[in-house]
Order: C-alpha cells, then sequence, then structure tokens
C-alpha cells in the first residue's frame, strides 16, 4: 500500500524512550496507518488495487515484533487490513477513527461498574466517553492520563491504594506507571490494556493465576464504533494531537502524533 498518513502510539513512544527494545533489530515505527492498495497478494479477498485501507500493525505488535507503517510502501498481512471506502470521510479522518475503532464489546464492559483510565493514548478516549455515559463511577490519574481537563471523573493519586475499582484501562508507555497502577489497584477483576505494553508489564502470580481476574487487550477494528466516537470530539482532537510531516519527526516520540507520509 502507499501510505497516506500514519498514528503514533504509546507503542511508539515506547520504543524510541527505551522502555521497550524492538526484536531482531531496528523496526520502522507506525502503530495504525490509512492509504491505497497498490498491489493485492493471492489471498486478499474483498481488497483491489486502489481502494483506501486502514491498517493495524500494532495488532501484530509493532513496532517491536514487526515493523510499522511510518513508511512510504508498506506491505502487511491482510488479517490486519480493513477496506475504508466511506466517502463521508477524508483519509485523516479515516486515521482518526481507526486509533478510536475500539471493540463495542469492550466498551460496554464499563457499563455499571467503577473504572479507573490510565495512559495517554487516543484509544483511551472511547471507553472515556463510554465511562462517563455508563459507568458507576469513572476515575483517572490526571499526571499520567490523556487530556484530563475532558474528562468528567474523579481525580485520584496514583499512590493511593485504598481506592477501588472493578475495571482498569491501562495505556501508558511508562513501565514504571504501569506497575504501580496494577501493584496499587490489584483488586481490579478487569484489565484492559494497551496490546503495546504486555511485554512491559511484571504481572505478579496473584494477578496472572487468580481465575477471577480477566486480563484483555484493546481490539481495534470497530469502525462504526470509532465514527461515534469521532463525531463526539472531532473539533477536540484536531486541536490537541499534533500533525507533523515525515521529515519533521522528532527523535523522541510523544504520543498521540499523526504522521503526514504524502
Amino acid at each position: 500500500m502507499e501510505v497516506k498518513y500514519v498514528y503514533m502510539s504509546i507503542a511508539d513512544e515506547a520504543l524510541t524512550h527505551c522502555f521497550m527494545v524492538s526484536k531482531d533489530g531496528k523496526r520502522t515505527l507506525g502503530s495504525i496507518a490509512v492509504g491505497r492498495v497498490l498491489r493485492t497478494g493471492v489471498e486478499s479477498r474483498n481488497i483491489s488495487e486502489g481502494d483506501r485501507v486502514t491498517v493495524f500493525p500494532i495488532l501484530g505488535h509493532a513496532p517491536i515484533e514487526i515493523d510499522g507503517a511510518c513508511q512510504s510502501v508498506y506491505s502487511i498481512d491482510t488479517k490486519y487490513v480493513l477496506e475504508s471506502s466511506q466517502k463521508a470521510f477524508s483519509d485523516l479522518d479515516m486515521l482518526y477513527i481507526a486509533a478510536l475503532s475500539i471493540n463495542r464489546e469492550q466498551l460496554n464492559s464499563v457499563k455499571g461498574v467503577s473504572t479507573l483510565i490510565v495512559g495517554n493514548d487516543l484509544s483511551l478516549l472511547p471507553f472515556m466517553y463510554h465511562s462517563m455515559l455508563y459507568a458507576s463511577r469513572l476515575a483517572i490519574i490526571p499526571k499520567y492520563t490523556l487530556w484530563p481537563e475532558i474528562v468528567k471523573g474523579e481525580h485520584v493519586s496514583i499512590y493511593d491504594s485504598s481506592r477501588r475499582f472493578d475495571t482498569i484501562i491501562l495505556a501508558s508507555s511508562d513501565p514504571l506507571v504501569n506497575d504501580i497502577i496494577l501493584k496499587n489497584f490489584r483488586e481490579a477483576s478487569t484489565i484492559i490494556i494497551h496490546p503495546s505494553i504486555s511485554s512491559m508489564l511484571r504481572f505478579d502470580n496473584s494477578l496472572l493465576f487468580n481465575s477471577d481476574k480477566h486480563i484483555l487487550s484493546i481490539k481495534f477494528g470497530d469502525i462504526a464504533s470509532g465514527i461515534e466516537i469521532y463525531s463526539e470530539f472531532k473539533e477536540c482532537i484536531s486541536k490537541r494531537v499534533k500533525l507533523t510531516n515525515i521529515d519533521d519527526v522528532p527523535k523522541n516520540i510523544k504520543s498521540p502524533l499523526i504522521v503526514q507520509i504524502s
């Protein structure tokens, strides 16, 4: 595919800040991308040359285990590809929608429960929105959470282990923050984590082998869900997310960041 725009997630931030190390040598950055198909493989279905597509290398653990999409021409397994022909949205719109396209079932898991959200990835915005509407209680840790001023919830300390939550949504690029959250709020029965940080987390035995706990990875690809959240926060996102050219990408990524390739 010819890449148009790339989303830099906390995975790219963690790698450039040396919080994670890529496997098998140096990897190309880029967690999610939108572009046009140049050529398809023999097993490609429902995708043709010239189609606009969204790709999710983050689901293949880019940029740790596979190369990311921050390159002019990119090849990836079709299991990480979604056809994105929605004419009402520009290429940049579709990239934002993809970054927000969290599985509806996961979003519904915050209904009626107390929820703690921590991290600076755009994928947290759908959880924030649904928690503000449906959770019994929503809390964030402002210092370590995306756009705390727009979140209508409690502000808690990362060190306040007396607080109890049913669900934790975690997407921080800092392994120390992740470890403190899991230690101090270990009573949570459900923990939903960004797919990039699983290798950074040091789960202790009580967390790994407690049958009452559910540890899930954030699922992307629900475009209808992404459109709903983007429609609600479009103005906020366009003002707050930095857009830069491929030649001006900083050495140390700060997520969320959008890179224009072509």
